[in-house]
Formats: C-alpha cells, structure tokens, sequence
C-alpha cells in the first residue's frame, strides 16, 4: 500500500507513528501537518459472492445507491449498469460505473464464479471500512482483498 508523501517522516512534534487504522480514517491528514493526498482510491477484490445477488441489476443499483449516501458522495446523474463480456460465459456479468461530484464509483461482477472487482476512487476522503461493509452486505463473499493507494500526480 502507498501511504502518500511524507508520510513515516518527521513532523513538527517528532516522529509521527502512523498505522493502518489511523491513517485509513478519513479526516488523519487534516488532523496532522502533512498535505493531504490528491485522491483515495480503495481497489476491492471479492470472492465467491451469492450469484443472485451479483446477477441482480436490482440488487447493484441499490448497493451503488446506497453507497454513495453512506460514504458521504453526491451522485452525478444515475449509474451505468450492463451486462458485459457475454461472448465469453467465464467473464460475463454486470458492470457498473457510477460518477460522483469527487470522481467515480466502479465495478465489475463475473456471473460464473461469484468474483467482483470494485473501485472507489474521489478525491474527498471516505470510509473504506464503510464501503467494505456494504459489499459484506450486498453480494455476501467469502473474501475481500483490497488495496489502498493515496493518489499524488
């Protein structure tokens, strides 16, 4: 995981411990004297998910919906949600993407083996914990891999 410019340095107080826990809260960098990241960009990899619920245009809509309130976004129109890569049954499945005021929610489900690859990325920070949750919530998987880059051009 990058953990973003300055971070593990010094601060004006001497060494700054940083853990996982404190810096993935949302509001660490304007408590601390580090600029804060461009952008937070939480790449999820999730598997074996109830089919159903992952083969439901109802289900995802409600889970996008849902999620841009809980983590505090404001949707830019409503989302994109269709069927993809259906020439090939191992790829097929929904796709999403959702754009938001800060930059875009995204997201593709494999129908075949219950996978989905989710993207949240916004400049304005969020609950990765949050956005976790829902996924537990909505699609049920067996297991969550994911990434957290602090985006810097």
């Amino acid at each position: 995981m990058s953990q973003g410019r300055g971070l593990g340095g010094n601060s004006r107080q001497g060494k700054l411990l940083i853990t996982k826990k404190n810096w993935l809260e949302p509001n660490f960098f304007r408590n601390i004297n580090y600029m804060t990241p461009w952008g937070f960009h939480l790449i999820l990899d999730v598997s074996r998910c109830e089919i159903p619920l992952i083969d439901s245009r109802d289900n995802i809509l409600k889970f996008i919906k849902e999620l841009v309130i809980a983590i505090d976004m404001e949707a830019y129109g409503e989302p994109l949600i269709e069927k993809f890569a259906l020439h090939d049954a191992d790829k097929s499945g929904f796709s999403f993407v959702q754009l938001i005021q800060t930059s875009n929610i995204t997201g593709h489900f494999v129908s075949a083996n219950g996978s989905a690859y989710i993207d949240v990325f916004s400049c304005k920070p969020y609950s990765y914990d949050t956005v976790v949750a829902m996924v537990k919530e909505f699609f049920k998987p067996q297991k969550i891999t994911q990434q957290i880059i602090l985006r810097e051009a």
